[in-house]
């Protein structure tokens, strides 16, 4: 038995195994290549008709608008602290017309607690200084005795203190004026504090008599120091009640100590210097202001220069005020 292979038929040829050489396939008659490298070679899609081809699409991440922000937040600033549309916390930067505004806006809101506050201490600073002012005279004048010869000449003698008990009974009501104006100053830095901290303001507020005993020690030290300095040429007595300006406030906000408050006072005018000399010139501008028209505008500016001595005393060491 033969194991020869039968031939093939006619007509047909044995495949052949497909060649692998490196040459590619001949290009198409047109002379174009079919198998271009990536982004090489490829026509270009037609342009639109009348334009010219859209600008290719930005790299990921770059060239596309941001996202909307999200309600409340990356919109432009307020015109006023705490305005609609404000990020959570925020505030225009300190300046003295705005510390002003806020004095006020704040009085205006607050105006009747604040007047009968005022008026109260007021009323009671009157009255204590009158009665001293007659107790001093009976004691301090003394009384006069006069007589007459038989000549006819009259003679006068008076018995009292005297150049030094005048001098002493002096000193001493000074030193009282300035306690009760401490304890006034306290009381109404109690109510502005509670203004500036969001919370409601009541009469009542204005007269508690929280760390009494320090604010008359450091009253009397700022008191003292400011005599001192007004028999040195009074230049030295205005730079020292200057710089203890907002020793009340750090007594009554932040519980410190008479001593402690004077040298926070003197730190924070010093680190402020050029904005506290421009807020004193504004306030004085304010007092005149009110003094012209009939005492009565006192009423008015004296208010609202001390809310925005309380504006003042927080915005500058960096706290927010509410709105």
């Amino acid at each position: 038995m033969s194991s020869t292979q039968p031939p093939p038929p006619p007509g047909d040829q044995e495949p052949q195994p497909p060649s692998y050489s490196s040459a590619p396939p001949p290009p198409p008659p047109g002379g174009s290549d079919p198998y271009p490298p990536p982004g090489e070679g490829a026509a270009p899609p037609p342009p639109p008709p009348g334009g010219e081809y859209p600008p290719p699409p930005p790299p990921p991440g770059q060239g596309y608008p941001p996202p909307p922000p999200p309600p409340g937040q990356g919109y432009p600033p307020p015109p006023g602290p705490g305005g609609p549309g404000a990020p959570p916390g925020y505030e225009v930067p300190y300046t003295v017309g705005e510390a002003f505004n806020y004095g006020w806006r704040k009085f205006q809101q607050h105006f009747g607690p604040i007047l009968l506050a005022a008026l109260g201490y007021l009323v009671a600073i009157g009255i204590v200084a009158f009665l001293f002012s007659l107790l001093f005279s009976g004691i301090i004048g003394g009384s006069t005795e006069c007589t007459t010869n038989a000549s006819g000449v009259t003679s006068c003698n008076t018995s009292g203190g005297g150049f030094v008990g005048l001098l002493l009974g002096t000193a001493l009501y000074a030193l009282i004026l300035t306690v009760l104006t401490a304890l006034m100053q306290a009381g109404l830095a109690r109510g502005v504090l509670a203004i500036t901290y969001g919370r409601h303001l009541e009469v009542a507020t204005m007269f508690k008599f929280d760390n009494v005993l320090t604010v008359i020690i450091a009253s009397l030290m700022v008191g003292v120091g400011t005599a001192i300095g007004y028999f040195l040429c009074i230049i030295p007595g205005l730079i020292v009640m200057f710089f203890s300006q907002f020793y009340v406030w750090f007594i009554v906000d932040k519980q410190m100590g008479a001593w402690d408050a004077i040298k926070a006072s003197f730190a924070l005018v010093n680190q402020h210097l050029g904005t506290l000399i421009l807020f004193f010139l504004a306030s004085v501008v304010a007092y005149l202001v009110g003094a012209i028209l009939c005492g009565i505008g006192l009423l008015v500016a004296i208010p609202v220069i001390y809310i925005a001595q309380g504006y003042t005393y927080r915005r500058l060491q960096g706290e927010s005020v509410a709105a």
